[in-house]
């Protein structure tokens, strides 16, 4: 019982809790958690003057790239602008993307403010988006680089 605990806290990071850490050898090897492209994730996400940070829903627009697991993350809020720009996607309980995003409340991803972080500051998956919103967003991407 005991050795599964231990790799509970293991698999979840919170092993720095137990007094001690010798422990972890007894456990098996746990792959990290690997996010992929098109979650939705809850991490601690940056202001842009970089003065704090709040914990938010992002989507993920990468799998985990190079050696710290860097992923590019695009915002989402739940403050809808009263004007959209063109790369914003809005998310209303209407919208069958809605219901599969894991999103709590109508919310708009904001395609023009993306940050790259390490994957490790994921502190939990809730969804995801549409096989027909995917290519959206890609299509909203490349008009942005091409601008």
């Amino acid at each position: 019982m005991k050795l599964s605990i231990v790799c509970d806290l293991e698999r979840t990071n919170q092993l720095n809790l137990l007094p001690d850490k010798d422990l972890v050898d007894l456990c098996p090897h746990i792959e990290p958690y690997q996010v992929t492209k098109n979650q939705i994730v809850l991490i601690q996400f940056p202001f842009d003057d970089l003065s704090s940070s709040k914990v938010r829903p992002a989507y993920c627009l990468t799998n985990q790239i190079g050696g710290y697991q860097h992923i590019i993350f695009a915002l989402i809020t739940s403050r809808i602008p009263e004007n959209p720009l063109h790369t914003d996607i809005i998310l209303r309980p209407e919208n069958p993307d809605f219901m599969i995003s894991g999103l709590r409340q109508s919310s708009a991803i904001r395609l023009d403010h993306l940050v790259t972080l390490r994957s490790s500051l994921i502190q939990r998956e809730l969804g995801s988006l549409s096989l027909k919103t995917q290519p959206l967003i890609v299509d909203i991407l490349s008009d942005i680089l091409r601008s």
